[in-house]
C-alpha cells in the first residue's frame, strides 16, 4: 500500500520532522521546494510522529484512523440519532482502499465534507454567525491545502452566491443579499491565500504546482473512457462490489450509453426532490461540479 505520491508525503514529514521545511521533493528525486503536492497533509502525518514517537508509515496509518474517528464525530454532532446512517458510507470499498494508502484524499474528504456541512448551515440560517464564515474559508483553504484541486469548492460557492443575489433581486430580502456579500468576502480571502500559496511555489520551484499539469494522454476517447470507469465505479462500490464483468465488457459507446442513462436519471431526480439550500443538494452540486470541472 505504497505508491510513488506516498513515498513523497512520507519523506517530506520526516523532512519535516528533522527541522528543513519545505526544502525537499521526493518524487522529482532531488532535492528543492516542496511543491508537486500542498503542504498540509505531511505537516499532519508530522505532527502525529512527533506526538506518537512513531515512524512517518505508521503515523501516516495512525492519522487515517484519527481522521475516520473524527469524520465519525462530525456525523454525530450533526445528524445525532441518524448519524449512523451517513456512517455507512465510510464502508464503501472505495473510501476503504483510499484508508489502505498513505494518501491526501483522506484528509481530503473529511474538509469536503464539513465545507458543506458549513455551507448547508449558512444558507437554512437566517443570520449566520461571523464564526460560520471563518470555518467554511477555514474548510476551504484546507481542501486547497491537502489537495490543489480542492479549489473548486469556491466555484461551487459561487453558484450559490449567484442563486442568493437573484433570490435578492426578485424577492427583495437583504437577508439573501447579507449572506451573498459575506460569502463572496469569505472566498475572495481563502481564494487569494490559495493564490499567494501557488505563487510562493511559483518563485521558489518554477512551477506553481511542482510540475508540469497538461494532459498526457494522446487519445481522448481513451481519457474519456478511463473517466467512464472511474464513475462506474463509484456506483458499484456503493454496494460494495466491483463493476460487473458484463459491462466491464460492453464497447466504449455503450458504457457511455449507461452513464448517460445514470446521470439522467440523477438528474431526473434531482429536479424532482429539488430544494436548494439542503445539505443534500449541497452535496450534489459539489459532487457534479467535481465531475464536470475535473
Amino acid at each position: 500500500y505504497i505508491s510513488a505520491d506516498s513515498t513523497g508525503y512520507m519523506r517530506e514529514a520526516i523532512n519535516l520532522v528533522n527541522g528543513n521545511g519545505f526544502q525537499y521533493d521526493g518524487l522529482a528525486g532531488y532535492q528543492s521546494w516542496f511543491a508537486n503536492w500542498p503542504i498540509l497533509y505531511p505537516v499532519m502525518i508530522a505532527l502525529v510522529m512527533v506526538v506518537t514517537n512513531t515512524n512517518a508509515y505508521l503515523a501516516s496509518k495512525l492519522l487515517n484512523m484519527l481522521i475516520v474517528a473524527v469524520i465519525l464525530v462530525v456525523f454525530r454532532i450533526c445528524f445525532r440519532k441518524d448519524a449512523w446512517i451517513y456512517a455507512l458510507c465510510l464502508t464503501n470499498i472505495g473510501f476503504l482502499n483510499l484508508c489502505y494508502y498513505t494518501w491526501s484524499e483522506i484528509p481530503f474528504m473529511l474538509f469536503q465534507l464539513c465545507f458543506a456541512l458549513t455551507l448547508a448551515k449558512i444558507l437554512k440560517e437566517e443570520r449566520p454567525s461571523i464564526r460560520s464564515y471563518v470555518l467554511l474559508g477555514s474548510m476551504g483553504l484546507g481542501s486547497f491545502l491537502t489537495r490543489y484541486y480542492g479549489i473548486y469548492v469556491w466555484i461551487v460557492a459561487g453558484i450559490y452566491i449567484l442563486t442568493l443575489f437573484v433570490l435578492f433581486r426578485q424577492k427583495g430580502d437583504k437577508n439573501y443579499l447579507h449572506k451573498s456579500v459575506k460569502l463572496t468576502i469569505t472566498a475572495f480571502i481563502s481564494g487569494v491565500l490559495s493564490i499567494a500559496y501557488l505563487f510562493m511555489n511559483k518563485l521558489m520551484n518554477g512551477m506553481a504546482s511542482g510540475v508540469s499539469r497538461t494532459m498526457w494522454w494522446d487519445d481522448y476517447e481513451m481519457l474519456t473512457n478511463d473517466l467512464i470507469e472511474s464513475l462506474l465505479t463509484e456506483v458499484t462500490n456503493i454496494f460494495s462490489m466491483q463493476i460487473p464483468e458484463l459491462i466491464e465488457n460492453f464497447p466504449y459507446h455503450l458504457k457511455l450509453f449507461v452513464v448517460w442513462m445514470i446521470l439522467i436519471g440523477l438528474g431526473w431526480f434531482l429536479v424532482r426532490n429539488w430544494k436548494p439550500f439542503t445539505l443534500e443538494t449541497v452535496m450534489i452540486v459539489m459532487a457534479v461540479m467535481y465531475y464536470v470541472i475535473f
